[in-house]
């Protein structure tokens, strides 16, 4: 199953998308509405997505350490040769290398992960907040396309099929 979602400005509009919606076969049970940002949240689940943001900035951050090591050893040694300080010098100069790629690698991972949170989302929850109404439809593959084009010609904004990968 998939989850078609939409924001709907106008009650009008969204009663529309709902009546087209059963007349082509969807159950009660299948159409969700709310104006309630957490329940929003909680439909398109956003623990996970959450979650799956702070892994991004954690493998960001992993791979901030390989890149410091890969540039803060030569450094160290060179700085030891060149400049012939202690070897408690170059390990100083080291952690401060593997500090800044890591906190870098961190930073670019949780932004890459605050993009995908953010399609997924933003949005909706958003819309929740000003008091639009959001239309969150589970539906078969097959069906997907029909569900966003009945909810795009009743005016809905917004319209997108959140895969389970995408969460």
């Amino acid at each position: 199953m998939e989850k078609i979602v939409g924001v709907f400005a106008n009650d009008s509009d969204l009663l529309s998308s709902r009546e087209e919606l059963t007349a082509v076969g969807f159950q009660n049970a299948a159409i969700k509405v709310s104006r309630e940002p957490s329940q929003v949240w909680q439909w398109l689940d956003g623990k996970k997505r959450l979650r799956r943001l702070l892994k991004s900035a954690g493998y960001g951050a992993a791979i901030g350490i390989v890149v410091g090591g890969l540039y803060g050893i030569p450094a160290g040694i060179a700085n030891c040769t060149i400049g012939a300080c202690s070897v408690a010098t170059s390990l100083k100069f080291l952690v401060v290398i593997e500090a800044y790629w890591m906190l870098a690698g961190g930073f670019l991972g949780a932004i890459a992960g605050l993009d995908r949170l953010e399609r997924a989302l933003f949005a909706y929850v958003e819309g929740a907040r000003k008091g639009e109404s959001v239309l969150v439809v589970e539906s078969p593959p097959e069906k997907s396309t029909q569900v966003m084009e009945i909810m795009r010609q009743n005016h809905s904004t917004a319209v997108q099929d959140i895969h389970e990968e995408d969460s």
